[in-house]
């Protein structure tokens, strides 16, 4: 079975992730005084397409070039993002000329990063790209079930009542070129990191299967001490940590675990 990198999904990762339920929640933080906006990793471009209607000047930046391109090929023939700059670059080491009113790392990205050293490089680098007055978004998911209200904004990838190696169905989505995808996904919670195992099946218009490829993450399950520790050594503060996109205080019982942060 072929296995599906990052750089493969690239053609249909706007379809498979499409969430727009933390839209609201981010376009609050676009307020007159922000100017300049970076998210990194943008990915395919979810939340940069929504940001753009604002106006601002938007900054996006993806480790892998393939989803910058696919990103590129998305707004190419639309004038509304006259303002956006879309640059490939690594969270740790990305340079550029000017600091930032506002930066989103989106949902889970930052729980890619394994090891406390590149947290805290990326961290320390975050922090030398904002300006004095201005606000990171970093928005983690804890993994747990949580309260009842809050199962929607669940990552779209996680089932908090599924077994360990249950295969669970997670969508079925017809892609432009006619196709119909299936994605499926296994999960193992495991000393403090989330293993997902994806299952893509591909159908032809005819819903004859095509073939079929896996693609695999490891997350880190942050707690919240540790986060507190890796915000406080990279000379950042702690504004607000909300439980979910309603702005609701974290507790121990939240889904989510939503950091706003500014320079110290």
């Amino acid at each position: 079975m072929e296995a599906l990198t990052y750089a493969k999904r690239a053609k249909f990762y706007e379809y498979e992730y499409d969430e727009t339920c933390d839209h609201d929640f981010l376009l609050s933080y676009v307020t007159d005084n922000v100017k300049t906006i970076l998210e990194i990793p943008c990915g395919s471009g979810r939340n940069i397409i929504r940001l753009s209607d604002t106006g601002k000047k938007i900054v996006g930046i993806d480790l892998e070039p393939a989803m910058i391109e696919a990103l590129k090929k998305r707004i190419s023939n639309s004038s509304n993002y006259k303002n956006t700059i879309l640059m490939q670059g690594d969270i740790t080491d990305f340079s550029f000329d000017s600091a930032f009113d506002l930066i989103i790392i989106p949902k889970e990205a930052f729980q890619m990063f394994l090891s406390r050293e590149f947290q805290s490089k990326a961290l320390i680098n975050l922090n030398r790209h904002l300006k004095q007055n201005g606000k990171l978004i970093i928005d983690l998911a804890n993994f747990i079930k949580g309260k009842n209200e809050d199962q929607d904004i669940q990552p779209s990838y996680f089932n908090p009542n599924a077994l360990e190696n249950e295969l669970v169905k997670d969508f079925s989505k017809l892609l432009p070129s006619g196709q119909k995808l299936i994605r499926y996904h296994k999960q193992i919670i495991k000393e403090g990191t989330v293993l997902i195992d994806y299952l893509y099946k591909f159908y032809d218009r005819n819903n004859q299967f095509l073939n079929s490829s896996r693609s695999s993450v490891t997350l880190k399950q942050f707690s919240y001490g540790e986060m507190v520790s890796l915000i406080e050594e990279s000379g950042l503060s702690i504004d607000h940590v909300y439980g979910n996109y309603r702005k609701i205080l974290y507790s121990n019982h939240s889904v989510r675990m939503i950091f706003l942060l500014s320079k110290t």
